[in-house]
């Protein structure tokens, strides 16, 4: 079974309730602080299944550490440089095959995923608190 059909799998079995979601008690980085907000937006990365693939600290997982990530510039398989923002969140998860990461091969593992905006609000939160970084003012 292909990284794409896993991925989309475990989020299935998660979202109907057949699967815990994937690492829902494994501890943070140390000294990441979680608001309210970002605790909501850890919540629905785990129940979306997205930690199926994804990990919160540096590591060799399929897909891309959640760790340190905020802010920081990723290099696009087209050459091209973008920052790791809302707008990139937001591409990646309503069409990841969009502008895939260099180095992440053919197209992306990951599927769509359509978050309401509370729920990406909430993710941001998170990912900012992952990387340490100042709240997103952006909307």
């Amino acid at each position: 079974m292909s990284l794409r059909r896993r991925g989309a799998l475990a989020a299935t079995l998660v979202g109907i309730g057949l699967a815990a979601p994937a690492c829902a008690d494994r501890e943070l980085p140390a000294g990441t602080v979680l608001s309210a907000e970002a605790q909501a937006g850890r919540r629905v990365v785990q129940l979306r299944g997205c930690l199926a693939c994804h990990q919160e600290t540096p590591s060799d997982t399929p897909g891309v550490s959640f760790a340190r990530v905020w802010g920081r510039p990723v290099e696009l398989t087209d050459g091209t440089v973008v920052t790791f923002d809302r707008a990139y969140l937001e591409q990646s998860l309503s069409d990841p095959g969009a502008a895939t990461r260099a180095g992440a091969g053919a197209g992306s593992a990951m599927a769509a995923f359509d978050l309401d905006p509370a729920e990406l609000d909430a993710v941001v939160a998170y990912l900012e608190a992952l990387a340490g970084a100042p709240p997103d003012t952006g909307g």
